[in-house]
């Protein structure tokens, strides 16, 4: 459905959606899946294109008319954050002070950032699932969510809306015991060789945990309780400092393979109902 300026923003509903080219995943994280070699693309997959040939794309996927401009300025102001405090310093040795790092295993390892706010990591993955749910995008119709969660998510969000980082964290410090927790897990490669072969998916069929797959970033949320011990050491919590996984290369790329192969066999289970042709896209993208 196309969305015209004149209507209301989707998070505020208060505001004429005025803005345009809105990101539904934030552009630092998906970014370097366009950065190796020497021409900007990547390709772009859904149920709808499956049987064609895999259409190339230089941007990842954008909306006119979902948000205001305060909307879009808060969600680029929670987007800032976990740039500045996360996304830049993750792999760089000059910050390692700002983490605690824990061995799991030879293939794992569990990073907690010691000066981040918890909160704002919370509000930014909210920020992502919501508009994952919320786009008409070719890529995100079939990611849905139950209403309540939304609305759970949605209202979380608004509660804190703020137009700079200062005024956001004021209001963080003042945070009680009705702040709404869904735990979420983030996943990510110790080292990045290979980025371009890095993709965006929202899973369809993944339900508590709901995941996203977001370039260099592999994003869960649970709306149950967990219960797994395993899980909840490395899932992030009202109960600690905002926590990331770091996985190794040979398990990134089997963890990436993995994805893709689900969305080819899904994709192929569409084509078959629908009586087309699959093209083959497993191959093409992992090439």
């Amino acid at each position: 459905m196309i969305r015209r300026k004149t209507e209301l923003c989707l998070l505020c509903q208060s505001n004429q959606a005025d803005k345009t080219k809105s990101h539904i995943i934030p552009k630092f994280m998906t970014k370097s899946m366009f950065q190796d070699g020497k021409t900007q693309k990547a390709y772009t997959m859904s149920n709808h294109n499956m049987h064609k040939p895999i259409p190339i794309a230089q941007d990842t996927p954008k909306q006119d008319y979902i948000l205001c401009s305060k909307c879009e300025t808060y969600f680029g102001v929670l987007e800032t954050y976990f740039a500045n405090q996360i996304h830049r310093t993750i792999r760089d040795i000059r910050f390692s002070h700002l983490y605690m790092m824990t061995e799991i295993s030879t293939e794992y390892s569990i990073i907690k950032h010691t000066n981040a706010n918890l909160y704002v990591m919370f509000l930014l993955i909210y920020s992502i699932i919501w508009r994952c749910h919320i786009s008409d995008h070719n890529l995100f119709k079939n990611f849905s969510l139950p209403e309540n969660e939304v609305l759970r998510l949605k209202n979380q969000l608004l509660v804190y809306k703020s137009v700079k980082q200062s005024d956001l964290l004021e209001q963080l410090k003042t945070i009680d015991d009705s702040f709404d927790f869904f735990p979420y897990l983030i996943l990510t490669p110790k080292i990045h060789k290979s980025r371009s072969k890095n993709f965006l998916f929202a899973n369809p069929t993944n339900y508590n945990p709901v995941s996203i797959s977001a370039a260099e970033y592999l994003i869960y949320m649970f709306s149950q309780p967990i219960t797994d011990s395993d899980i909840l050491q490395i899932c992030n919590s009202k109960v600690q400092p905002p926590t990331l996984v770091l996985v190794n290369e040979s398990n990134w790329d089997n963890m990436r393979t993995k994805l893709v192969q689900e969305l080819a066999s899904t994709a192929k289970a569409h084509l078959d109902r629908n009586n087309q042709t699959y093209y083959g896209i497993k191959n093409q993208i992992l090439q």
